[in-house]
């Protein structure tokens, strides 16, 4: 049995609309939920984090942006737990409005909680 720890990282402040912006404090909590729900529960860090936007060839500097990394962990022959984690980045990027989701993945050795 192998159990894996997931990262997930989106911003808690994004470059959107007005609009996006009052709709997001409630979809970052809808995420928060189903993570809860589909692996049990995660840890978060703040952070920051930058990107390229790539609008522009001369002296380009990055977007900076608060950032959340979502810590996961869950056990790889739960059929449930793969299913939501494969489903994840398109979550993300279709309910928080992103282009790009980072999300990692790394086999851990032991049970994470005991």
């Amino acid at each position: 049995m192998a159990y894996i720890e997931a990262r997930l990282i989106v911003p808690t402040a994004p470059n959107i609309s007005d609009q996006q912006r009052k709709e997001y404090p409630g979809r970052l909590h809808e995420l928060e939920r189903n993570l809860a729900y589909a692996f049990g529960g995660y840890t978060t860090t703040e952070g920051s984090g930058a990107w390229d936007d790539g609008k522009s060839n001369v002296l380009r500097e990055p977007v900076y942006e608060p950032v959340r990394m979502y810590l996961i962990a869950y056990n790889s022959e739960d059929a449930e737990a793969v299913i939501a984690i494969n489903s994840l980045r398109s979550f993300v990027k279709a309910r928080l409005g992103q282009q790009a989701v980072y999300l990692s993945r790394t086999v851990i050795e032991e049970k994470p909680i005991q």
